[in-house]
Order: C-alpha cells, then structure tokens, then sequence
C-alpha cells in the first residue's frame, strides 16, 4: 500500500499533496499500511483537539471475519475468532456519500428526497467509471430471493484485490435503485456515531462491506462515522463463530414497539432475545407491566414488579438482561429520580447489576453510558480517589469503549466521557 500511494502522489502531485515533501508523503502512506494490516487506528490527537481541523486519514482495514450464510437473513459477517468489547472490526470508505443539514419538519421530506437523487447520480457514475466499484455493488442484494444469491470471499473487499472479470455486468439504475434501497445507511442511526464536522448534518450513503450485516435485538456491534469511512466495533465480547450485528433500531425498546419497526424496516425479527420474550410468560408479564406503566403506575413499582417476576420464575443471564434492556428507560427514571431511589431503592437491584446484565445482553449504548456517569458525578466519584469510585471509573471506562470502541488512548476516552 505504501509503494501504491508513493506512485499515486509522483504521478499527480497536486491531487495527493506536496509534491516536495514526497518523505513526508510516504511516511503518511506507511502509516496507513500500518493501520490496514493491524487494525491499530488512533484518533486520540483528534479528540483531544476537540475534533477540530480536517478528519484524520483512514485506511481501510478487514478484521478476523468472513461471509457466511446467515440465519438471520441472506448472508452475514461472521467472526473468525473471538473478540473483546471495543475492538476494531472493519473500517471502510464509502462508495458514495451525501450530507445535509436538514431544513424546518415541513420541507425535510423533500431535501431528503433530492439527496437521496444525488446519492443515486453519483453511484450511478462510480460505477461508469470504475470497474473494481461496479463489480463490488453488483454483489449486494436487490432484496429477492437472497438465499440463492452467492457468497463471496472476503478477500475479494480487501483494497489490494484484484478484479475477478474484465467483462462484469453492467449495472442499469433500477438495479442500482434497489441496491440502495436494501443497502444504504444513514448516519443518524441508533447502532451509530457521528464524529466531527460531520456530526451536525443528516448523512446517507453507500458502504458495501457493511451492508452484509444483519441487525439483531441482541446486537453486538456499533459504527463511528469519520467522514466517509464507516468505523466498526464490537459493542460487547463477540466469540468465533458468531454473526456481527447491528441494531437497526432502537433495542432498548418493548418487544412490541420493536415489532413495530421491524415491520416498518419489511421483516420480522426472529432473534434469541425476541423468540425469549415472545415466550407465554414474558409475553403476557410484559404486556401487562407496559399497560400499567401507560395508566401511570409509579414507575418503581413496575421494576419491582419485573424483578419480582424473574425471581420467582429462575429467569437468570442474558434472558434478565434482555428483558431489563426492553424496560431500560424505566429503570433509567428510577435511577435518576432521588425521590424515586429513596422510596424503591433497597427494592431494587443497585444499578451496576443492571448496567453489567443489560450491557451483556445488547451491548454498550449511550444512554447507560449517560445513566453510569451521571450518577458517578452526582456521587462526586470523579477524582475523590475512593476505591469504590476507581471501580465505578473502570466501569464507565469499559462502557465507554463499548460506544466509541478502542480509537483513544486513555487521555482521549477519559475527555469523550466528560472526566476532564
């Protein structure tokens, strides 16, 4: 890669930087050889700056995975070995990228619409143009029939491939329209972060490694946006063998209204954590601890009620965490309301069990992340020194690579989570 990017800057300096300074340029291409061989990527300078100045330089970079066919659906992304809570798992650049920032409620349906247009010109013309893109999109689904569609090797992603045809069908727009609309992420996603300048706009584009995988209730994935490049992490620990996932919506939501936007999304999940809660007790419980929670019922009496429940019915590991992750916001009012832990707090379980199960069962997510550090400031854990207080700080630590996973030394993580 780096005799590739030194070659790429002696023919057309002016487009890769100063053509006087051709060490200093192969360094930088050296630099992200490193990066796409170890997957070891800092952005600690970056944060510390406060994300000011232009993005940082990526390379591209494929972790320990393959494409498998999937349960879920169609194909996926699996591990090939296991992986610990905050590891990189891929990095990759778009195909295609638009950004706005959206104008009042009334006229944003139509400047999505215009850039939804534009994303279409401008795969459209990638793939006029380069045959090594065109053969990449013309992999991903249409939505039909995807058991039948092939799986491809991984190596064929990697950016040192070679094309595997000199002759690849083309691709018509109405193809490519359907391509897109199985396959395009948004930036503003739940399972996502925006990082940087970025952060103030609504983005959509085109990532195709990424549109392999398959979302879950239970994910065990998140995604950073660095300009165009997609950076993908485990939210949780991840073993071999198992498929990444990410959440297309909010899984920190009842089953029922997770229903809902699987529907809206065109499938039905049929994940663990749904076939669980689906189950005749958990249904019917949770149903009946969401009405009362719709007629007013004190919110504490209601997590009381949930843990009394799984404690008569043995309901222990992921299966709690599932079903703590699915009432998250109402524990969450517990546990930021004084006056709620006063009256329910000896009633319930203290927030760090809550907070290790629900994390293990879905994932790191900011809103616990927000819960962890609110409640460690309002204890005046931060910098008292206490040892009570360096656990709560390990914890928050770990949470915190679980959202933004591990791109930042510890300087940099500690300023993300507002400690400094």
């Amino acid at each position: 890669m780096a005799l590739h990017c030194f070659k790429t800057a002696l023919l057309d300096p002016q487009a890769n930087g100063d053509f006087e300074d051709l060490n200093g340029y192969l360094e930088k291409c050296k630099k992200l050889e490193f990066q796409s061989r170890t997957g070891a990527f800092d952005l600690s300078d970056w944060i510390l700056g406060d994300f000011r100045g232009d993005s940082p330089e990526l390379a591209e970079y494929i972790g320990a995975l393959q494409i498998e066919r999937s349960e879920i659906s169609g194909r996926g992304l699996f591990a090939t070995k296991n992986i610990d809570a905050g590891t990189l798992i891929l990095v990759t650049k778009a195909i295609a990228t638009q950004r706005s920032i959206l104008p009042a409620k009334d006229s944003g349906e139509n400047a999505q619409m215009i850039m939804w247009r534009s994303l279409i010109d401008e795969v459209v013309d990638s793939t006029t143009k380069c045959q090594k893109t065109r053969e990449l999109i013309s992999i991903l689904s249409t939505g039909e029939d995807e058991d039948a569609l092939p799986v491809p090797d991984i190596s064929l992603f990697r950016p040192e491939s070679e094309m595997r045809s000199s002759s690849y069908e083309k691709l018509d727009t109405n193809r490519i329209l359907s391509i897109l609309d199985v396959n395009s992420l948004v930036e503003e996603a739940v399972s996502a972060k925006v990082m940087g300048k970025n952060s103030e706009y609504y983005g959509v584009g085109l990532w195709v490694l990424t549109s392999f995988i398959n979302h879950s209730c239970h994910p065990n994935s998140r995604r950073l946006h660095v300009n165009d490049h997609v950076i993908l992490h485990a939210s949780r620990d991840i073993k071999a063998g198992e498929e990444i996932t990410l959440a297309y919506f909010d899984v920190l939501s009842q089953l029922g209204k997770r229903k809902e936007m699987s529907k809206k999304w065109g499938f039905v999940c049929k994940c663990k954590r749904c076939k669980v809660e689906e189950g005749a007790y958990c249904e019917q419980e949770m149903r009946e601890i969401e009405v009362s929670l719709e007629r007013g019922v004190d919110v504490g009496g209601a997590i009381f009620r949930l843990e009394e429940g799984m404690r008569k019915r043995v309901v222990r590991g992921k299966e709690r965490g599932y079903l703590r992750a699915s009432f998250w916001g109402t524990y969450s009012e517990v546990y930021s309301t004084e006056r709620l832990m006063r009256r329910w707090g000896r009633r319930i379980p203290a927030i760090e069990s809550v907070v290790d199960s629900v994390v293990d069962a879905v994932g790191s997510d900011e809103r616990i992340l927000k819960i962890v550090m609110e409640g460690l400031k309002k204890n005046g854990g931060v910098g008292s020194g206490s040892s009570s207080s360096f656990l709560d700080m390990e914890r928050a630590m770990k949470l915190g690579r679980g959202v933004y996973g591990k791109i930042a030394k510890k300087k940099a993580m500690r300023y993300l989570l507002g400690f400094d």
